[in-house]
């Protein structure tokens, strides 16, 4: 089996690349990747192509704004507790976190087309995104998989597109809701899909002027009231 066809069988199991936490969670967090350069990068993206049972990076910390953000949200919801690692806090049964696209890269606008098909045997990331996407829209096997998603939380507004396309479940809300990001001039909107979830699509952390406390308790309030916490 060659590199391509290991990659597409890879994309058939819908946890690779995730950071952690139980898909049978009703909280979702999703990202664009996970970042990483040298060699944890090349070993996780190798193993996650090799290994069937292999799903995410190991050694992960809470120096970088994502996994910080996810644990200020998830402590004041109450679901892990405040002095716990990330290791730890990808463990927990109360959460999943996924990404869009399973390898890690260190820059995502940076993806080194030579390397890229090396892993992939596709020759742009456009090619490997949209086969990345692919696997998931209008995949039943994808629906079942986050069915039990309530609230899905998805960081990085450049993607908002591609997040729509994965988690909404008919096209009419994927029409719906594409025209009214393409007027939206917000850093945080709020999607009621007609299955009963609700995605919520943010600015990345790393943006920390759209994610003071104030507005990150306004977040954390929503989810509250979704999910009865």
């Amino acid at each position: 089996m060659n590199n391509k066809e290991k990659f597409y069988n890879m994309l058939k199991n819908f946890r690779k690349g995730e950071n952690g936490g139980n898909p049978n969670a009703k909280l979702w967090f999703c990202g664009i990747e996970n970042m990483a350069y040298g060699t944890p990068q090349k070993e996780h993206n190798l193993n996650l192509l090799n290994i069937p049972e292999y799903t995410k990076l190991s050694g992960q910390d809470l120096t970088g704004s994502f996994n910080k953000k996810i644990k200020y949200i998830l402590e004041h919801l109450g679901l892990i507790d405040s002095n716990i690692s990330a290791d730890d806090m990808y463990k927990s049964n109360n959460f999943y976190c996924t990404n869009l696209f399973p390898f890690a890269f260190y820059d995502a606008n940076d993806c080194d087309t030579k390397y890229l098909y090396e892993l992939t045997g596709l020759n742009t990331r456009q090619e490997y995104e949209e086969a990345c996407l692919s696997t998931k829209t209008n995949n039943n096997e994808w629906q079942e998989f986050k069915k039990n998603a309530k609230v899905i939380i998805c960081f990085g507004k450049q993607n908002w597109s591609q997040f729509l396309e994965i988690f909404c479940t008919s096209k009419f809300d994927k029409e719906k809701n594409k025209l009214s990001l393409q007027s939206s001039k917000h850093n945080k909107v709020l999607i009621n899909l007609n299955n009963g979830q609700t995605i919520i699509l943010c600015s990345h952390p790393r943006y920390w002027k759209d994610w003071s406390n104030q507005e990150t308790n306004k977040l954390i309030k929503e989810i509250k009231k979704i999910l009865a916490l």
